[in-house]
């Protein structure tokens, strides 16, 4: 049977939780302000998803309550976050590959390849998001068909009046995407191993 490492096989909501979060937690239901703390978004978004049933919720003695594994489901599962008490900005293993394309095996051995910092919240593991970015843009240049200047000029090493060059005697093909110069990543590879020869 495979792991998949981004799973913990056992549940431990309070995982990455500062000492007074647990506290708040270990009651077991968290008002719509804990939530909005917890979570890092804001008071009009978090109501709106009550209200839709994204997040269930109850009424309590102090107004709308939400369970605490109500709310770890709810967060664990989003596809991007923003920075909270429970950690930083981060993704799940769902959000890097709409943001990369690549499939799941692929991803695990790009965040174990660069040191990607992850924390786990219930059941699912959260990858930093400046991690993912910085990473992101170093692995990109060897796995997307068409790259922006910054990406090209990082692949081939050189300087963009040599760049231009290659394009001006069609080695480089280019095309523009949304006003944006690409350039074609496998003439650029070619390229570079017939300059190093």
């Amino acid at each position: 049977m495979s792991n998949y490492k981004h799973f913990k096989h056992y549940y431990d909501p309070y995982d990455s939780l500062d000492v007074e979060w647990q506290n708040v937690v270990s009651k077991g239901h968290l008002t719509i302000r804990e939530v909005v703390s917890l979570s890092g978004y804001t008071k009009s978004y978090v109501y709106r998803l009550v209200k839709d049933g994204v997040i269930p919720c109850m009424n309590g003695k102090s107004g709308k309550q939400v369970r605490w594994i109500d709310f770890i489901h709810w967060y664990s599962h989003l596809t991007e976050t923003p920075a909270s008490p429970i950690g930083e900005a981060s993704f799940s293993i769902a959000g890097l590959i709409k943001l990369t394309g690549m499939g799941r095996c692929w991803l695990l051995k790009f965040v174990t390849r660069y040191g990607v910092r992850s924390y786990s919240v219930g059941w699912l593991k959260r990858y930093n998001k400046e991690d993912v970015m910085a990473a992101w843009a170093k692995a990109s240049c060897h796995v997307k068909p068409w790259l922006s200047i910054d990406e090209a000029l990082m692949i081939i090493e050189t300087d963009r009046k040599s760049l231009f060059r290659a394009v001006a005697q069609n080695t480089v093909h280019i095309r523009h995407d949304n006003g944006v110069l690409l350039f074609n990543a496998h003439d650029l590879k070619r390229w570079k191993e017939e300059r190093y020869e």
